[in-house]
């Protein structure tokens, strides 16, 4: 008795482990690759800070003015990035699933391992050939979707509920694969039709309101987590649609197929494949309209496509021989380091300006007596230096500007500083001399307008997608660098194109050559962009007069014409988006990376210039990166999020040095008249969220805002906030005469 029941203990056993073991044979051997790239998709959109950054524009007003957003014309903007987004998702998702089924059924019987043979395996190995595609196209799904409800969590008051609707999408498919039989559920077309036809009723209905916007973004955050499990049931009931509509028998998703059959679906795939991904290296319009998290989804979909139909090919020509496909892997990743790393060695930007005539700048008499130092940190440190540079402009009707001695940058902040001298030199231009009215509440801010509206775009997609597609090809000089440039460039262009304060017949923008840049005036302020050398690790710096040097080093004569975009380029080459640089000077060449390595504030060059020079001016110490601590609550203490330890600890390392130059600077020029000027983020929130934990989790929030070259308008209004109280800080600092900023500045 105690034997039988042995017997049959073991027996259960056994077939347990035969389920499990022909399941993950399936899934992690040969539908491995089309799993990857699912895992790798929910991994990138949910661990770096940069997707979530990009997810959570997807339902926002745009931040691309520094006047108010009208969020009653956002649904409209947005219909088409959002639309491509699930779009993207599904066809990751399909992709997955159909290049999954793909390789578990070709020449399925050939591979079957011997020690699987068995009374049931072959059931289980049927069964899971069904399903494992069937669960990885869902699963694709449902970490995209996931990834996109997460990333809406920019109000503390919707944590919970973009929670509860991103796990919904990862529980929905599973529910209704375990109880679809044992509750006797209709069948997925009449499933999926009621689907439609409640989603429909629920647009209708939520759409009835004084807020369009707000009502049909939440349908579509309350819609979204039922995509997984729609696609779930469609892929079910996929076999029994077709076998109606062409009134023929489909053959069984488990059986095994000859590569005979599947040759012309491989064709069709790699070639549909290949136009996907050189339309989006080719037409950076539609790299932008796509968007990154869209990018990316398709070049994972693209390189799935790919990649699965090589591998069907090998397994053919090598007669299913093991280790074969990873061999070939082996030889193109060996190709691949054997080329080296491509560098961008980029041209100026091209420019639409109708003469390259340069603008004649106004000679000014008043004493230049300001320098200033802007920090690095990708978009947003760009993006507070300009604002903050151009509304001190604005409000002193030209006088900050007529003061400017020199300015020492790095990275972000020399897109700030380039950008907001080129914004400046079309103005005087165009106006003879004068762009600024005095208005009493300060509202007349068009030099403010226009470096808000040239930065606050979308520059991370165009690099992204020649990243992910002509980068990865050996043999050639990196292109991301060049688009990331040019994305800059057509910013400026629009924005300036646009004010009704420029003529805009003069400038060439950031095309426009380095000696020419003056913002202005005569003779221009003297500018310094940053960058650091590879083979050395030592600062080098371009400067406006037609020299460089590198740190120890005289200056030098420029031996070749370089363009304002292309130094700050090499300022600005923070990896990965941007790639590393090579340029040929005085018969050298030289190889450059983020200026941020060296140093991250500016400070060393200013402390160089200006050793033994006694005279007294006014500093600004203009940093747009949120501080490191000031959020703690008695209920939670200030502790961020660790990332990666070697990238936590090399920013770590750039913020100290940079405070290090700070302090030199300040030993060394005592007499200087120095003012802050950093982004308090915790300053400006505190105006927005009364309650501390709130507001806390608000900053914290933004606190891991990427060094990217993307934002998001809730990244943008607390900056936006804190101008204001650093513009009149400097002001009453450097004696600067301004208007105060009246209420029609405010965002809204």
């Amino acid at each position: 008795m105690i034997e039988s029941s042995n017997l049959e203990r073991n027996g259960a056993l056994s077939n347990w482990l035969q389920i499990v073991i022909s399941f993950f044979f399936v899934l992690c051997y040969e539908a491995a690759l089309p799993l990857l790239a699912g895992l790798v998709a929910g991994l990138l959109l949910f661990a770096i800070p940069q997707a979530q950054e990009v997810l959570a524009g997807l339902l926002g007003p745009a931040a691309r003015s520094y006047a108010k957003v009208s969020y009653q014309t956002a649904h409209q903007r947005f219909v088409m990035p959002i639309g491509i987004f699930f779009f993207s998702t599904l066809v990751l998702s399909g992709t997955n699933w159909y290049t999954a089924r793909l390789l578990v059924t070709v020449g399925a019987e050939v591979r079957r391992p011997a020690g699987l043979a068995g009374s049931h395996v072959d059931e289980y190995m049927r069964a899971w050939r069904t399903w494992v595609p069937r669960f990885i196209g869902c699963m694709s799904c449902s970490f995209a979707i996931a990834a996109f409800l997460s990333a809406q969590r920019i109000n503390p008051d919707q944590v919970l509920q973009s929670d509860i609707l991103a796990l919904a999408a990862c529980v929905l498919p599973l529910a209704y694969f375990v109880l679809r039989r044992r509750l006797r559920l209709p069948a997925p077309w009449d499933a999926l039709a009621w689907f439609t036809v409640l989603a429909i009723v629920s647009l209708l209905v939520m759409t009835i309101g004084i807020d369009i916007y707000v009502n049909w973004v939440n349908w579509l955050m309350w819609a979204a987590p039922a995509l997984p499990t729609v696609l779930l049931a469609a892929l079910t009931a996929r076999r029994s649609w077709l076998e109606k509509i062409s009134r023929k028998n489909i053959t069984d998703p488990a059986d095994s197929i000859p590569f005979s059959a599947t040759a012309w679906k491989l064709a069709a795939i790699a070639a549909s494949c290949t136009i996907v991904l050189i339309s989006l290296a080719m037409f950076v319009g539609l790299a932008r309209e796509a968007g990154s998290a869209s990018i990316v989804l398709l070049f994972l979909a693209s390189i799935t496509g790919l990649l699965a139909a090589a591998l069907l090919y090998i397994r053919h020509l090598s007669c299913g021989t093991p280790g074969t496909a990873w061999f070939v892997v082996a030889v193109i990743v060996l190709i691949a380091f054997v080329a080296g790393e491509p560098l961008g060695d980029e041209a100026p930007p091209p420019t639409h300006a109708v003469t390259e005539k340069a603008s004649e700048p106004e000679r000014s008499n008043a004493r230049r007596d300001i320098v200033v130092n802007a920090y690095g940190g990708g978009l947003r440190a760009a993006v507070f230096t300009a604002i903050v540079l151009a509304n001190l402009d604005d409000r002193s009707c030209g006088e900050f500007g007529d003061r400017l001695h020199s300015v020492s940058s790095v990275s972000g902040g020399s897109l700030g500083v380039g950008t907001y001298l080129i914004a400046r030199q079309e103005f005087v231009h165009a106006n003879g001399g004068k762009f600024c009215r005095p208005s009493k509440d300060g509202s007349y801010v068009p030099l403010t307008n226009v470096v808000s509206n040239a930065l606050l775009r979308d520059h991370l997609s165009p690099a992204l997608a020649r990243l992910l597609t002509f980068d990865l090809l050996p043999g050639h000089s990196a292109t991301r660098g060049q688009a990331l440039m040019n994305s800059w460039q057509e910013g400026v262009e629009a924005a300036l194109a646009e004010s009704p304060n420029t003529a805009y017949v003069s400038s060439a923008g950031f095309a426009l050559p380095l000696q020419q840049l003056n913002g202005g005036l005569s003779p221009g302020p003297r500018v310094f962009f940053n960058t650091t050398n590879v083979d050395t690790g030592k600062r080098v710096w371009f400067s406006n007069d037609g020299t460089w040097a590198e740190d120890g080093s005289q200056p030098h004569q420029l031996s070749a014409p370089l363009s304002v975009g292309q130094v700050i380029l090499h300022s600005a080459r923070f990896p990965v988006i941007s790639p590393a640089g090579e340029i040929d000077l005085d018969n050298q060449e030289l190889r450059f990376v983020d200026g941020g390595y060296a140093d991250n504030s500016g400070a060393t060059t200013l402390i160089k210039q200006f050793e033994g020079d006694e005279q007294s001016l006014g500093w600004i110490d203009l940093n747009g990166n949120a501080p490191d601590t000031g959020c703690a609550t008695n209920a939670e203490p200030d502790v961020d999020a660790k990332i990666w330890t070697g990238l936590e600890a090399l920013l770590k390392v750039r913020e100290s040095q940079a405070d290090i130059a700070i302090d030199h600077l300040k030993d060394a020029h005592k007499n200087w008249i120095f003012a802050d000027a950093r982004f308090d983020i915790n300053a400006a929130y505190s105006k927005t969220y009364n309650d501390d934990k709130v507001r806390c989790m608000a900053v914290k929030r933004l606190r891991s805002a990427p060094l990217g070259w993307y934002m998001t308008f809730d990244s943008y209004e607390p900056m936006h906030t804190s101008m204001f109280d650093v513009v009149a800080k400097l002001c009453e600092k450097l004696s600067l005469s301004c208007v105060r900023g009246g209420k029609n500045q405010q965002m809204e």
